[in-house]
């Protein structure tokens, strides 16, 4: 970290601060909507799935943001493909039908009140 202050500006610690503060407050969140969504008995298997994937698969991402900015010279091809990959992912995950449904009415009114 000082490293990266000498050489590049002060800036460079309130964004540290800001990134780590919010992924700090996100994690409890994101435990929070697993265990709600989780049936009891999964519960335990899901969150070390969770923990498998956050911590084995995401290190991989860094490896793979190497070879793409290699392949590249820029990482804006990497933003690109995780973008993709979050709404595919987004688009498999499983949707409770009263809630579409609540969904779908909403967007109605909105559109008439439009």
């Amino acid at each position: 970290m000082l490293l990266v202050f000498a050489i590049h500006s002060w800036l460079v610690v309130p964004r540290t601060v800001l990134t780590v503060g919010l992924h700090s407050a996100l994690s409890p969140a994101e435990n929070a909507i697993l265990a709600r969504y989780t049936p009891l008995r999964w519960r335990n298997r899901v969150f070390g799935i969770k923990f498998v994937i956050s911590q084995g698969i995401a290190s991989g991402g860094v490896a793979l943001v190497a070879i793409i900015y290699d392949t590249t010279g820029s990482l804006d091809a990497s933003f690109l493909i995780f973008a993709g990959l979050a709404a595919l992912v987004a688009l498999l995950l499983p949707r409770d039908p009263a809630l579409a449904a609540v969904e779908r009415q909403r967007w109605a009114a909105a559109a008439v009140a439009e």
